[in-house]
Parts: C-alpha cells; sequence; structure tokens
C-alpha cells in the first residue's frame, strides 16, 4: 500500500472492470460516457479509501 495516500482512484468499464473493483472495496463516485473512435464507451469513476 502507497505511505502517505490516503485513496486509490480508477476509471473502470461498465461491464467488466466495476464489479472486480466493487469486489475489492471500490465504491462508484460518477458515470461518464467517451467517445472513442466514433464508438462511446461508458464507465465509473471509482476510488477506496485507504485506513
Amino acid at each position: 500500500m502507497p505511505k502517505g495516500e490516503a485513496r486509490l482512484s480508477t476509471h473502470a468499464s461498465l461491464l467488466m472492470a466495476r464489479p472486480a473493483f466493487e469486489a475489492m472495496g471500490f465504491r462508484v463516485i460518477a458515470a461518464e460516457r467517451i467517445a472513442r473512435s466514433g464508438e462511446y464507451l461508458d464507465r465509473f469513476e471509482m476510488e477506496k479509501i485507504l485506513t
């Protein structure tokens, strides 16, 4: 675990990564839709507070 860090953050995809991060204690902060090469991708900004 990084010393001095109060939280971890990530941007997780809807289908695969979000459930895995939630199982590790991350929570959703915001939903996002981004455009890449003409495609729209849904993802979630997530964080885990370190204690």
